[in-house]
């Protein structure tokens, strides 16, 4: 089996995530290094491309989240009256 696998996110649950490759599917948990890189959007949805490392043990880590092409974005209720709106994604 390669060192790195190329997937699909196909489930999220609780910081767990179930990857489909060509290989099969993985339970995998987000490197630390990537969570400290973003913090104001969801690191890791499902539909994302993903490279993931495994363990002996059939887990793995997501070493790199690929781009995303589309997201889903909605203005955010305004805090304290009609002022102004920020998006979120």
């Amino acid at each position: 089996m390669p060192d790195y696998l190329d997937g699909l996110v196909i489930k999220a649950q609780s910081g767990f995530f179930t990857i489909h490759t060509n290989e099969g599917d993985f339970t995998c948990q987000v490197r630390g290094r990537l969570k400290q890189k973003r913090r104001d959007t969801d690191l890791v949805a499902i539909g994302d491309r993903v490279r993931i490392s495994l363990a002996k043990d059939s887990s793995g880590m997501i070493e790199e989240v690929a781009e995303r092409g589309r997201a889903l974005a909605r203005l955010s209720p305004p805090s304290g009256g009609r002022g102004s709106r920020r998006w979120d994604r």
